[in-house]
């Protein structure tokens, strides 16, 4: 699938922005931190990459495909919303380029978290919020694939769900 876009529409200014809690989360791909907006105090997740793109012709393949994938996901309400990229990072630097994508912040978790969380607490969904979750879910995996992606990694640790407990699908760094 060949999509054309203006990359420049997505490049961010990493000064414009605080980090709240650093190396929140450490995946396959990277680490994730929060931050947020010095202007407007909304926070994001900020997800740099583990793998530099720096004279790595598949890392940088990798990461095109990435940032296509989101611009095609972008606005729908069942998939994490893509903000931006930089191709430099909160971090201190080596030289290498890790590229830092910033993304909406979900304030509940993962799918996994919660239903761990509840476990715990011996509480539960109703059958309503259940199948909410699975509608929202099944609209998300059908809204990618009508765009002729498939996420190749869609498990409880991708959905994340928000303050309303309606899932979103995240982490399109396996999709093709």
């Amino acid at each position: 699938m060949s999509i054309e876009f203006d990359i420049s529409n997505y490049i961010i200014d990493l000064n414009k922005f605080d980090v709240v809690k650093k190396n929140k989360w450490r995946g396959s791909c990277g680490y994730i931190s929060i931050v947020k907006d010095k202007n407007s105090n909304t926070q994001y997740v900020a997800k740099v990459l583990k793998d530099s793109l720096k004279n790595k012709a598949n890392a940088q393949r990798n990461f095109f495909n990435y940032l296509r994938i989101e611009h095609v996901l972008r606005g729908f309400p069942n998939i994490v919303n893509f903000i931006g990229f930089n191709l430099s990072n909160f971090q201190d630097s080596d030289n290498s380029i890790n590229p830092t994508m910033l993304f909406e912040f979900v304030s509940n978790g993962t799918l996994n978290q919660y239903f761990n969380y509840i476990q715990k607490k011996n509480n539960y969904l109703t059958n309503t919020k259940k199948q909410i979750c699975m509608i929202g879910i099944a609209i998300g995996a059908n809204i990618i694939h009508q765009k002729g992606i498939v996420h190749l990694d869609l498990k409880p640790d991708n959905i994340l769900l928000d303050e309303n407990l309606y899932p979103k699908i995240s982490d399109f760094g396996s999709a093709k």
